[in-house]
């Protein structure tokens, strides 16, 4: 049974048997502002889980990883490594529309915490986690919901990781080149149903740091984001649609379904990737039409300084736009990554400007 999208939501995760500290559950005392932002939006959380399974998935609709344990430590519970059947039940779960965030907590070593969130995420793409010194703040740089009013945050020490071309980097950590917050999502090309969230260090949400900078922000907008709803602007798997209103009439009505027998572009929460009356795919090239940017870079601006990271690709257009970051273009889906795209013209058009000696700036 796949969760429903809805304005709440109900949280889950390991309880403290699998946890790295006693009071590291998502209901211990270490997350209790967390909780209480989780609780305060409406959404639930459920008691902690011991195991993985396909009947706990079916009761939740997003599973926090939480400071699960590498096994080491005076408190340490069982390992929070996932078994097979547990990766398997999860990835069902995922596929079904479930929403992960994976929070790493690195504890300084080569291993084995990088071996245990590998079995979260190598499915995904993300491998590779090594441990980085901090403490550290770090900024977003793409414009999401879940970066919407943040500034910059606070962390302790972060993990370094690599990921693949279907999630995007939305901001960066400690010296403004390694991960911090990496999403998938359908919008940045991720097409396995649901969506996951990389927040390199669990500290920025826990009580540790979740006071500094932005950092109550930036779990307020997670919250949102995972809650998940028709009139958020992101499509989830059960929707046709969203272009961020609940309102009918516009091609997209209340219950995020495509009015009118047509579609209003798919993954384009905005309806612009094709046409509202005949579902015709956009084959322009603009970028308005919420496909993943190609990475390619725009306007030859100059080099984003993120560049080296998986995922990110590219340029910085010389309008302060993105491009080929590896997320999606500005289709107010989810990432904001701004890049110009540039449309044919028709015969008509080419009449009109030798006519009226017009020349269109590109």
């Amino acid at each position: 049974m796949a969760p429903s999208a809805a304005s709440a939501a109900t949280w889950g995760g390991f309880d403290a048997s699998r946890t790295a500290y006693a009071t590291g559950a998502l209901t211990g005392d270490a997350n209790s502002q967390f909780h209480d932002l989780i609780t305060d939006n409406g959404d639930d959380v459920a008691a902690g889980t011991g195991e993985i399974t396909a009947e706990y998935l079916d009761g939740i609709d997003v599973f926090y990883t939480s400071m699960v344990s590498d096994g080491t430590g005076p408190t340490a519970g069982a390992l929070g490594s996932l078994s097979l059947d547990e990766r398997d039940a999860l990835a069902d779960w995922i596929a079904d529309g479930g929403t992960l965030i994976v929070a790493p907590d690195s504890n300084g070593f080569d291993g084995p915490w990088a071996m245990v969130y590998d079995t979260y995420t190598s499915q995904l793409g993300v491998t590779d986690y090594e441990f980085v010194f901090g403490p550290g703040e770090g900024a977003p740089f793409i414009e999401h919901p879940i970066t919407e009013g943040v500034e910059g945050y606070s962390l302790d020490s972060t993990a370094r990781f690599e990921f693949g071309e279907d999630a995007a980097l939305l901001g960066t950590a400690v010296d403004a080149a390694d991960p911090f917050l990496v999403v998938f999502e359908p919008a940045t090309g991720f097409d396995d149903g649901g969506r996951v969230l990389i927040v390199a260090d669990h500290n920025a949400l826990s009580n540790t740091y979740i006071g500094e900078l932005d950092n109550e922000v930036l779990a307020a907008n997670i919250i949102g984001w995972a809650a998940g709803e028709c009139g958020n602007s992101i499509v989830e798997s059960n929707e046709d649609c969203d272009d961020g209103n609940k309102d009918d009439g516009d091609g997209c009505d209340a219950t995020c379904t495509t009015e009118g027998g047509g579609s209003t572009g798919g993954g384009d929460s905005t309806g612009d990737g094709g046409d509202s009356d005949t579902g015709a795919a956009d084959e322009t090239g603009d970028d308005d039409d919420g496909a993943v940017d190609d990475g390619g870079s725009t306007d030859d601006g100059p080099v984003d300084p993120t560049a080296g990271l998986d995922g990110t690709g590219g340029s910085t257009g010389a309008d302060g736009s993105t491009g080929g970051d590896g997320g999606a273009d500005d289709d107010s889906s989810g990432c904001g990554c701004h890049s110009q795209g540039k449309r044919p013209f028709g015969p008509a058009a080419l009449l009109l400007l030798a006519v009226v000696g017009l020349r269109r700036r590109r």
